[in-house]
C-alpha cells in the first residue's frame, strides 16, 4: 500500500511539474488564429498556463495587444490553453479557433468587440454596456450575459446563439445564410438579406424588422413571421416529376414544404430496378476563391494588382439545395442538373479601394489603411454535369466523379471596408456592380468516396465585363462539401 501511494504521489507530482505558466504583460485585447482550443479566466493577473510542457505556443504582448500563435501541425484540440486577464475590451479570431470562459467568468466593463472569420467557435458570458459582434465564415457564437446596447452583424454562414443575452437595445444586420436569435426588452432592429433565419425574444417595445431575399424573422412570444414581402400569403402546391421520382412542393404561409413520392415501376422479362443515384451538387459546400489571369496563371495583368486576393481569407460557402438526374446507364452514369446559392467574399490584399459607378475597373490611390477590403457577391447556381456514381442495393456510397459547367447569376454585390487609420473603427459597405459580370459560365470538376467530397472550379468567362477596356480574369476556387444533402 506504501509504495502504491509513493506512485500516486510522484504520478501528480510529475503532472504539476509538466503544467507550464507565462507571465504576460498587461493587455486588453486579443487575437489569434491558432486551431487550438483557448479557455479565458477573469481574475487580477494576466498570464497563460497550459498542462503540458510543449512549446508550440507563443504569446506576444503588443500596444496592448496579446497575439497568440501556435507552431504545432493541424488542430490541436486535445489540450485546452488558459489565459487569464484583468480587463478585455476585444477579441479577434481567424481560422478554426476554439475560444470559451472558465466558470465562473465574465467579461465586464463599458464596452467588449468580438470580430470573428472562418470556421471559428465562440462561446462567451459578457457583462457590458456596448457590445459589438462582427462575424463571417462559418463562425459559431455562443454569446450569455447582458448588454445595454449591442449591435450585431453576421455574413456568411455565421449562427450566433444570444437568447441568453438580454440586451435593453438590440440591432441586428444579416446576410448570407446566417441564422440568430437574441433577446432584446426596449428597441430591436433586424435588416435581413439573402437566405438569413432569425428568432428574436424579449418583447421589445418598438422594433423595426427588414427582410428581403428569402430570408424569415419569426417573433419566439406570438410565432409571428415576417418574410419577404413577395411570398405569397395563399397556400400553393407544385408537382415536378424526374423519372421515376415525383417531387411535391408545398407553400403552407411563409414556410416551404418538400416532399417526395416513388412512382410505379412495372417491367417485363428480366426486372432490374432502378435505384437514385449519389448526390455530388446538392448540400452546404466551404471552399476558397482567388482571382487570377486565363490559362492558370496567378499573376494579375500589369496594373491591377489591387485585385490580389488573400486566399486564406477569401472564402465562399455554397448551399445547393436541389439536384436531379437523368439516368444515361441505368446505376452508374446520369446527367444532372439542380439549383444552388453561392457566398462569395473576394478579401482583397491592398489598401486600395476599387471605384464605384465608374465603367471601367479602377482603385484609388490607396491612402487609407485598411483592416478589412472586401467583395461580396451572392450568387445564384445552376449546373450542368455528367455523373458516375455507382449504385447498388446495399452500397450508395462508392466512388464518384462529375464533370461540367455552371451557369452563375450574380443577384447582388457590395465592397464592404474597416479602418482604424483615424484612431476609431470606421466602416462602409457601398453596393455597386464593379463591372462584375452579372452572367458567367465555370467549369467544374467533383470527385469523392465515402462521405467526403471535394471540388474545384475554374470560370471560362471574365470576371469582369469586358466592355471599355476591362482586364480579362478569372475566377477559380476549391472547397469541400460540408454537409451533403442525400435526398430532396
Amino acid at each position: 500500500m506504501k509504495i502504491v501511494k509513493l506512485l500516486l504521489l510522484l504520478a501528480i507530482s510529475g503532472s504539476i511539474y509538466a503544467q507550464t505558466i507565462v507571465p504576460l504583460p498587461e493587455f486588453t485585447k486579443i487575437e489569434m488564429d491558432a486551431p487550438i482550443k483557448l479557455q479565458l479566466v477573469s481574475g487580477s493577473t494576466n498570464k497563460a498556463t497550459w498542462e503540458s510542457n510543449s512549446t508550440d505556443y507563443s504569446f506576444k504582448v503588443l500596444n496592448g495587444t496579446l497575439m497568440v500563435e501556435y507552431a504545432g501541425s493541424g488542430i490541436n484540440k486535445s489540450e485546452t490553453v488558459k489565459v487569464y486577464f484583468s480587463n478585455l475590451t476585444a477579441i479577434k479570431i481567424d481560422g478554426v479557433s476554439d475560444i470559451s470562459m472558465g466558470e465562473g467568468s465574465i467579461i465586464a466593463g463599458d464596452a467588449f468587440e468580438l470580430n470573428t472569420d472562418g470556421a471559428s467557435k465562440v462561446n462567451l458570458k459578457t457583462e457590458v454596456k456596448t457590445l459589438k459582434i462582427d462575424a463571417d465564415g462559418a463562425s459559431k457564437i455562443n454569446i450569455q450575459g447582458k448588454a445595454d446596447i449591442a449591435n450585431i452583424t453576421i455574413d456568411g454562414a455565421c449562427k450566433l446563439y444570444g437568447n441568453e443575452l438580454k440586451c435593453n437595445s438590440l440591432k441586428v444586420n444579416a446576410d448570407g445564410s446566417t441564422y440568430f436569435n437574441v433577446n432584446a426588452s426596449e428597441t430591436l432592429e433586424i435588416n435581413a438579406d439573402g437566405a438569413a433565419k432569425g428568432i428574436y425574444t424579449g418583447n421589445p417595445v418598438n422594433k423595426r424588422i427588414n427582410v428581403s431575399g428569402v430570408s424569415n424573422i419569426v417573433d419566439a412570444n406570438t410565432g409571428e413571421s415576417m418574410a419577404d414581402e413577395r411570398a405569397q400569403s395563399n397556400d400553393d402546391t407544385t408537382r415536378i416529376t424526374v423519372g421515376k421520382k415525383k417531387v411535391i412542393i408545398i407553400e403552407e404561409g411563409s414556410g416551404i414544404r418538400i416532399e417526395t413520392e416513388e412512382g410505379d415501376e412495372k417491367c417485363c422479362g428480366n426486372e432490374s430496378k432502378r435505384y437514385d443515384l449519389k448526390k455530388v451538387y446538392a448540400g452546404f459546400e466551404l471552399g476558397m476563391s482567388q482571382l487570377m489571369s486565363p490559362n492558370f496563371n496567378s499573376k494579375l495583368p500589369t496594373g491591377y494588382d489591387f485585385l490580389d486576393c488573400r486566399v486564406e481569407k477569401s472564402w465562399f460557402y455554397g448551399l445547393n439545395l436541389l439536384e436531379g438526374d437523368l439516368q444515361l446507364v441505368k446505376n452508374k452514369l446520369a446527367i444532372t442538373t439542380g439549383l444552388g446559392m453561392e457566398f462569395l467574399n473576394l478579401r482583397f490584399n491592398t489598401d486600395q479601394l476599387l471605384i464605384a459607378n465608374v465603367n471601367t475597373v479602377s482603385a484609388d490611390s490607396g491612402l487609407t489603411a485598411f483592416s478589412k477590403n472586401k467583395m461580396y457577391n451572392y450568387n445564384l447556381n445552376v449546373p450542368l454535369l455528367i455523373k458516375f456514381a455507382p449504385r447498388t442495393k446495399k452500397d450508395r456510397n462508392n466512388f464518384h466523379f462529375a464533370v461540367g459547367v455552371v451557369g452563375t447569376f450574380k443577384a447582388y454585390s457590395h465592397l464592404r471596408t474597416e479602418s482604424t487609420a483615424l484612431g476609431y473603427q470606421q466602416e462602409s459597405k457601398i453596393k455597386d456592380d464593379y463591372n462584375i459580370n452579372p452572367f458567367r459560365l465555370t467549369a467544374t470538376a467533383r470527385i469523392g468516396y465515402g462521405w467526403f467530397r471535394a471540388f474545384a472550379n475554374y470560370s471560362l468567362t471574365p470576371y469582369f465585363n469586358q466592355e471599355n477596356g476591362n482586364p480579362d480574369i478569372r475566377l477559380f476556387s476549391a472547397g469541400i462539401t460540408l454537409i451533403p444533402f442525400q435526398d430532396f
